[in-house]
């Protein structure tokens, strides 16, 4: 009984440690496809990099190019306002010159050509053509002043609205530019968190295979306690066994020596066999005391064996 729970204990331990072996090369081939698997996060993660830096860097121009359309558009409204002035000044001087000359018609002046030929001598006829002169160049000088400002102006308008126009078309290339690229960021970032979440499942796996080997370690140190305990326990009964001495048989009853150490020899291991004790080395007993004391190991035995448990996983 004891040597067949022995050899279950050994099947036993064999097979746990068999588990764990296979549980090592389940370990192996899935931290091999967890280190595969991270390689192609690993490069993911700089393609996910180096859109960021592209990222960064149309940012950076986006935000100059709405600095300069700032400024820009602001340029294009103060020349739209200076323009506004000089449009009137031109207005204001051109409703001048039309109210002196109708003026002139209401209270029926004379004509430039009259005022000269009123002149006294030619002395005055001169004076009166440079003055007549001078008032007109002096009109036409400012109404021209003021045109040649609004041209100023216009073109300086003209190309104000050409560069919006540019920054507003540079801007818009770049932000579409921006666009791709987290775009294109966002389709890696899915992929990389698939291949994490792989990962992980991985890592999971491995810990699991990780805490099932330790249990069964755990198992075979107490399942080898046990295999102890109960070697234990035969060597002392073996020990007490060797050293009772012989039964006297009654006068005429058949020996059962000769028969008796053969069969439990075989019954037992080699490794559980205690070295027989000399007959000149054993104590002389009481039949009766080698018995009771034989009787008293045996029932402790099985006592002991009955109540121990092994857990097996």
């Amino acid at each position: 009984m004891t040597t067949k729970k022995i050899a279950d204990l050994d099947e036993k331990i064999a097979a746990s440690q068999e588990k764990i072996k296979e549980n090592e090369a389940k370990k192996k081939e899935a931290q091999q496809n967890a280190d595969t698997i991270q390689e192609s996060v690993d490069l993911l993660q700089s393609q996910i990099n180096a859109y960021n830096s592209k990222i960064d860097v149309l940012n950076s121009q986006i935000s100059t190019l709405n600095k300069d359309l700032t400024s820009t558009q602001q340029k294009i409204a103060q020349t739209e306002a200076d323009m506004a002035v000089q449009k009137e000044q031109i207005a204001a001087t051109q409703s001048l010159y039309a109210d002196r000359l109708r003026a002139m018609y209401v209270t029926g002046n004379v004509s430039n050509l009259e005022i000269l030929l009123e002149a006294d001598n030619f002395r005055d006829f001169l004076n009166r053509l440079e003055m007549l002169t001078r008032i007109s160049k002096h009109d036409n000088e400012i109404i021209k002043t003021l045109q040649d400002e609004i041209a100023v102006f216009e073109q300086t308008e003209a190309t104000l609205k050409q560069s919006e126009q540019k920054l507003v078309s540079d801007k818009e290339q770049i932000e579409n530019s921006k666009a791709m690229q987290q775009e294109a960021k966002s389709q890696v970032v899915s992929a990389k968190s698939d291949l994490d979440s792989k990962v992980n499942t991985l890592q999971t796996y491995i810990s699991g295979l990780d805490e099932n080997s330790e249990e069964l370690n755990n198992y075979i140190a107490k399942a080898r306690a046990q295999q102890q305990a109960y070697m234990n326990q035969v060597n002392a009964n073996l020990a007490v066994t060797a050293s009772s001495p012989p039964v006297t048989a009654p006068a005429g009853a058949r020996s059962t020596t000769a028969s008796t150490s053969p069969a439990v020899a075989g019954t037992l291991p080699s490794w559980l066999r205690l070295p027989a004790v000399s007959p000149s080395r054993a104590t002389p007993a009481p039949t009766t005391t080698a018995r009771t004391t034989t009787a008293a190991v045996t029932a402790a035995t099985e006592t002991t064996w009955s109540s121990t448990t092994v857990t097996v996983f």
